[in-house]
């Protein structure tokens, strides 16, 4: 016969809360809920009781009830033995999920004919290992499950690979699949058995994270929060970069902001929010989710971009008119001409422009005269368009009076909050609030309408709101330009199909949901000061970690103003960085040195000290 063997935890199985001790912490607080001195004590008894029970019996192998016993006399309160074993077993298995890569590989070996089976170094009874095996699709009914804790054998001296040779008999050729380099590889081999090593590793990001936490008060925590992005990545994708970068990055950010708005929304009795796109698409995707959590609130997806909103909110040709809109500027100076008009939707007038950038009052003056000798034309296409996006805000209830209602942004400035809130006050209703994930620190002031912020305006760089808008919020819809009249309903018109941005908002999104599941199977509401933590540790990593990123996707996306997001640096360029301090883009430049040359600037002394003599020597 053939036989292929399985090791089960982190590799046929991988827990969604990461470390096995983790599982003993999220059981504390579901025996203890309201005591945190319970909870700091049973984790703490846990932890060693494994080892505890295996000096009482004299046995280098233990199961469940041997590390329970006598748990009654601890002082535990009303928890018995029973029901703390039964609750572990119930954690253990909600904590437990498939490897996609393993799922795939037990399809290929039963399907060449293999016997499968699994092996595990494991105190849990076998009947519920491979219940759970079966639960995940690994497992038939026909394979055996062999734990150390019923045989009394371990992979780790090979004494548990001698009792399945002994129960199969005869085997032709043998194949063992696991993580553990010595239990499943090394003693594999010694035992004559085929051995492939199956790398369930963290990714030097949630390693580097992990451990500048794990000191903190919340740094348990933090490692349950890793622990489910390792898990999300492991179950949806072996080795996909946007699925680790979904699971690392994106994940980390956009849940807690997304649980921040819920909170705040609740709090100020908010009935319905309203997710704009493009930037809030992974947010309103998620937000349908937490649907049962939050029944009181209604999500709604808006399509509204800066474009879309930009003409029909025009009132004059004037500087300040056109500065608003363009970001709450009361001057034109320093703007190019050509994207005022493609974001007034004035692409016909583009030809005849007889200024491409603003450098004075004179040229202002000459531009605003050219937009004045085109009025009837601006005027008749200001009047269709105000129409349609009026007639769309009362198709999705934006102008509703009735009803307390906010907005979901990314940020950054809120020039989208002026235009919605001066259309609603046109109206006479009252403003609509809007959540930012962070904004800058000239934002629009609360005149314009009140806004809640995530991030503080100290963490919002423009290197870092490129990256977000062009990762982190990737949409399956492109942007906005219009709206259209088909049958009485007013529908949204679309620039042109971006197919590498629907491809990464598709990941984001199913790594996202998943890791918004797992997390709504913890008690995770009192995890929420870490998740703050959590939300800003990964994206740091831009600023003070870069050589730990893959930015290998990175370099297929373009900033909103057309520019490379990332790009390899040429050597003239790097040179230029290294004297003056920039390359002339500002889209994520030091990463870009390091994506080019491995070169960290801020970590290299002898580099520095190198170019302050080209300095010296240059003067």
């Amino acid at each position: 016969m053939k036989l292929a063997s399985f090791d089960i935890f982190d590799t046929t199985l991988v827990r969604k809360c990461g470390r096995p001790e983790n599982v003993f912490f999220l059981l504390s607080k579901q025996l203890f809920p309201d005591d945190e001195g319970m909870q700091r004590s049973f984790y703490m008894w846990r932890i060693q009781a494994e080892q505890v029970a295996c000096q009482r019996f004299a046995k280098s192998i233990v199961g469940l009830r041997e590390i329970y016993d006598g748990f009654g006399a601890l002082g535990f309160g009303t928890v018995s033995e029973e029901d703390a074993i039964k609750s572990e077993k119930d954690m253990e298995s909600l904590m437990l999920t498939s490897n996609k890569s393993i799922l795939e590989k037990i399809s290929s070996k039963r399907s060449e004919g293999f016997t499968i089976c699994f092996v595990s170094d494991m105190y849990i009874d076998s009947s519920l290992l491979k219940e759970i095996l079966i639960r995940e699709g690994c497992a038939e009914k026909q394979d055996v499950v062999f734990v150390s804790c019923e045989y009394g054998k371990s992979k780790a001296d090979g004494s548990l690979y001698d009792a399945v040779r002994d129960f199969y008999g005869a085997i032709n050729f043998w194949e063992h699949f696991g993580d553990n380099k010595q239990s499943d590889y090394i003693i594999c081999r010694k035992k004559g058995i085929l051995a492939r090593y199956v790398d369930t590793s963290y990714t030097r990001t949630e390693l580097f994270i992990e451990s500048e936490y794990k000191k903190y008060p919340f740094g348990k925590t933090m490692s349950v929060l890793i622990g489910m992005q390792r898990s999300a990545r492991l179950h949806l994708s072996e080795s996909d970069v946007d699925y680790t970068n979904a699971a690392d990055f994106v994940a980390s950010l956009y849940i807690p902001y997304l649980l921040y708005v819920f909170r705040q929304a609740r709090l100020h009795h908010i009935e319905r929010l309203y997710f704009l796109s493009r930037d809030s698409y992974l947010l309103y995707e998620m937000a349908l989710s937490l649907r049962e959590e939050y029944p009181d609130i209604e999500c709604k997806y808006l399509y509204l971009s800066r474009r879309s909103l930009a003409l029909p909110t025009l009132n004059d040709l004037d500087s300040q008119s056109i500065g608003k809109i363009m970001g709450g500027y009361d001057s034109l100076n320093g703007f190019e001409t050509e994207p005022i008009l493609r974001k007034l939707q004035l692409d016909e007038l583009i030809q005849q422009l007889p200024i491409k950038v603003i450098k004075d009052q004179k040229d202002e003056k000459a531009f605003l005269s050219y937009l004045a000798l085109h009025e009837e034309v601006i005027s008749r296409k200001r009047q269709e368009s105000r129409f349609l996006l009026y007639h769309y805000f009362r198709q999705e209830g934006v102008l509703d009076s009735h009803m307390k209602m906010a907005m979901v942004d990314v940020g950054w400035f809120g020039s989208t909050r002026l235009m919605v809130n001066s259309i609603r006050s046109s109206f006479s209703l009252s403003e609509i609030p809007f959540f930012y994930l962070g904004c800058r620190d000239d934002v629009l002031s609360r005149k314009y309408g009140m806004f809640y912020t995530f991030l503080p305006p100290e963490f919002v760089t423009t290197d870092l709101t490129y990256l977000i808008e062009s990762y982190y919020s990737s949409s399956y819809y492109p942007s906005v330009i219009g709206y259209q009249e088909n049958n009485s309903c007013i529908e949204p018109v679309f620039e042109k199909e971006d197919l590498i941005s629907q491809k990464v908002s598709i990941v984001n999104a199913c790594v996202c949901k998943v890791v918004l599941g797992y997390l709504r199977e913890m008690p995770y509401h009192s995890m929420i000061p870490s998740m703050d933590v959590w939300g800003v540790a990964f994206i740091s990593l831009f600023k003070k970690a870069v050589h730990l990123i893959d930015y290998s996707r990175l370099k297929d996306l373009r900033t909103p103003d057309g520019d490379n997001l990332i790009e390899t640096i040429s050597p003239i360029g790097l040179l230029r960085y290294l004297y003056e301090g920039h390359t002339g883009k500002a889209c994520l430049q030091k990463n870009s040195i390091y994506y080019s040359y491995r070169i960290v600037w801020s970590e290299n002394y002898h580099l520095q000290r190198w170019i302050m003599w080209l300095k010296h020597l240059v003067r």
